[in-house]
């Protein structure tokens, strides 16, 4: 007779506070470098539309931040670590890029980018595929990444007001598409 024993390891993970909330340690860590990012902290808001500045939690988990019209000029890597995070407005910035590890965001929904000065955007954007809006608009986007047409729960995409864009074979094919399944998309 064999007995296989099974040794269970529960993770538990630490919690801090941020703004009188608590909140996964790893979370808190990229809340606290985006703060030093700002050079101010990021209150405790409803966020319930693009132009908010502030961030909600559930369950000790950022599920959703906006920083509008704040100067950020940088989006850290870390970001990755919101990991149940659904809604990310960063409308109104100075970026110029984003991190490779956006594409980290598994649970991310809505993705505003509007009126920042982004460039290109990381093929790992593909890697979103819980993704259903997306702003891009008014940046100065050359190209959109082949990653793009992967995001099969994609429903809004405005990549208006970029006029350099030029936009691969592959991804105007996948935006037809996007339409004729009525998707909504602005340029």
């Amino acid at each position: 007779m064999t007995l296989v024993v099974e040794s269970k390891t529960e993770q538990t993970e630490t919690v801090g506070i941020y703004q009188g909330n608590p909140i996964i340690t790893s979370e808190l860590q990229v809340m606290q470098e985006l703060e030093k990012i700002l050079g101010c902290p990021i209150p405790v808001v409803a966020v319930n539309h693009w132009r908010s500045f502030g961030f909600e939690v559930q369950n000790n988990h950022v599920i959703k931040l906006a920083i509008h019209k704040m100067g950020l000029s940088d989006l850290p890597e870390s970001i990755e670590k919101l990991n149940y995070l659904q809604e990310l407005y960063l409308g109104h910035n100075k970026l110029t890029q984003l991190p490779e590890s956006i594409g980290n965001l598994h649970d991310l929904r809505t993705l505003v980018l509007d009126h920042n000065e982004i460039t290109g955007v990381p093929d790992t954007l593909g890697n979103l595929q819980k993704l259903h809006t997306l702003d891009l608009s008014n940046n100065k986007l050359k190209t959109l990444p082949l990653g793009f047409y992967t995001m099969k729960s994609l429903r809004m995409v405005d990549i208006g007001g970029n006029l350099s864009l030029r936009i691969p074979t592959m991804v105007e094919r996948w935006l037809v598409r996007l339409r004729q399944i009525g998707g909504t998309i602005f340029r």
